[in-house]
């Protein structure tokens, strides 16, 4: 792009901005009705790992240096190429992934798999010197193997040869094209950041509103390197309500445990021996509707208790819910919604 420039008289932003309004035009299509855009990308949200990754998502994880974040993607790479569920959050069957790799050497990256338990024979792809600038190669790869996730470690070292600064709006512009691709293909993706002194992502307010989901991975006592304990709070959330989880490093293992989910207000989520009784329930039924009233008879659980978890597991992104058809307001009796797990 800089020899174009230079060749033409032209400035690199100049040449940027040509490109880029070529791209539109060429990817302008038709308005389409209601049932044409269920036809194309589904009538509902899908998720990768249930309440964490949506399909065709693009998630931003954040965190200071040496807080773990690259430790907690390992170990959400082993749980989704495996199939094994985080806990109570299911993932959605076996998912191959494309690793991207540029923020620690191929000797760290190896070992680091090592511990966390991931195998030759896991289905992930490496690449350890991809930069931002080769997003046409990338594009290639993804359409040939079909990665359900994208893991791009970090957003900094892909970019070490940019010319635009960080805190430039352009700088995030290649995320665009990178949700561009996550719907044409269905695939997610995971990019890890760092973050600023105020805990916030590092750099242009434009990164944070390009991408889908913000994740913040903060210690819980950064004075003490060796306390295990993490925060994870959801900043930003489409698919979801954001909520603050604590995680514990298992030093033994390699993995991250959840602990007792919190709410905005920073208070701990109530009935969750309920909450995952459900889950569960509605998990072995997959594709089933159901009323509060059926779930409270098959858990033998007071209705009331069922109706007051519903809506909250709803937000977490954990049950899906269909409107009721035979709905009417001013009709006693009826519910508004039916829950269930989508297949």
């Amino acid at each position: 792009m800089q020899a174009l420039a230079k060749k033409y008289k032209r400035s690199r932003r100049d040449l940027l901005e040509t490109y880029c309004k070529s791209l539109i035009a060429q990817h302008l299509a038709d308005p389409v009705k209601l049932q044409d855009l269920k036809d194309k990308f589904g009538d509902r949200r899908q998720w990768i790992l249930r309440g964490w990754i949506p399909k065709a998502s693009l998630i931003l994880l954040h965190a200071h240096g040496g807080t773990g974040k690259t430790l907690f993607v390992q170990h959400l790479m082993k749980l989704l190429t495996s199939g094994e569920d985080w806990q109570e959050y299911k993932v959605q069957g076996k998912n191959s992934i494309l690793y991207i790799q540029t923020d620690t050497s191929p000797a760290n990256l190896i070992e680091s798999l090592k511990q966390v338990g991931i195998t030759n024979d896991c289905p992930i792809q490496y690449h350890t010197d991809w930069q931002i600038d080769y997003t046409a190669q990338l594009y290639r790869w993804i359409k040939a193997s079909r990665p359900a996730v994208v893991i791009i470690d970090s957003l900094a070292s892909v970019n070490r040869f940019t010319t635009i600064s960080e805190n430039d709006t352009e700088y995030a512009r290649p995320i665009l094209y990178l949700g561009d691709i996550a719907r044409e293909f269905g695939c997610s993706f995971l990019l890890l950041h760092h973050s600023n002194s105020e805990g916030k992502s590092r750099g242009s307010k434009a990164i944070r509103a390009a991408v889908d989901e913000e994740w913040n991975l903060e210690a819980v006592n950064p004075k003490d390197p060796s306390d295990p304990e993490r925060v994870l709070t959801m900043q930003k959330s489409r698919s979801r309500m954001p909520m603050k989880y604590k995680l514990k490093f298992d030093d033994d293992s390699f993995a991250w445990n959840l602990l007792d989910p919190e709410d905005e207000d920073g208070n701990l989520t109530q009935n969750s021996g309920t909450r995952w009784l459900i889950v569960d329930y509605l998990n072995k039924h997959q594709g089933v509707l159901f009323c509060p009233a059926s779930i409270a008879d098959a858990l033998n659980k007071p209705e009331s208790t069922i109706r007051r978890e519903l809506p909250g597991l709803y937000r977490e992104g954990l049950i899906d819910r269909e409107p009721n058809p035979n709905f009417r307001i001013g009709h006693g009796g009826q519910m508004k919604h039916h829950y269930l797990i989508n297949l």
